[in-house]
């Protein structure tokens, strides 16, 4: 991240409310930012943490909730549900971000199923290790 950016992203704070720090994030920090960086604008407050290189999640005092993981697709245009970590309070709040670091193309569909529950669907086959963020309160 760029000097210039850093100096111009706000100070959160733990008081800070989850739905204005998303809101930030959505208007002006999309594409640009890094997890460990919105992290650090956030400050403490971490009340609950599970973090593994499977999947985790960190949970600020504020209602936050970062949480991340791996998936498999095994079938072509099939939809398969997995489970967050824990739970958000509603999917109004919640940004999913899925991912593929493969050497070709794959499309991807995503859906929020519930608080507690997504679903992933792709168009290839075997298409497995797939990265997932999802950012909500």
């Amino acid at each position: 991240m760029s000097e210039k950016m850093l100096s111009s992203l706000p100070v959160f704070t733990e008081v800070t409310d989850a739905h204005e720090i998303l809101t930030w994030v959505g208007n002006n920090a999309a594409g640009r930012i890094t997890i460990a960086s919105l992290i650090n604008l956030i400050g403490k407050g971490i009340v609950a943490e599970s973090l593994s290189e499977a999947s985790g999640y960190v949970q600020f005092a504020n209602g936050l909730k970062i949480q991340y993981g791996h998936v498999d697709i095994p079938l072509a245009d099939t939809k398969y549900n997995f489970d967050f970590p824990i739970s958000f309070l509603t999917v109004s709040k919640v940004c999913l971000i899925v991912g593929y670091t493969g050497m070709s193309y794959r499309k991807f569909g995503s859906m929020l199923n519930s608080p507690s529950n997504f679903a992933i669907q792709c168009d290839t086959a075997n298409t497995n290790n797939v990265p997932w963020i999802a950012i909500g309160i």
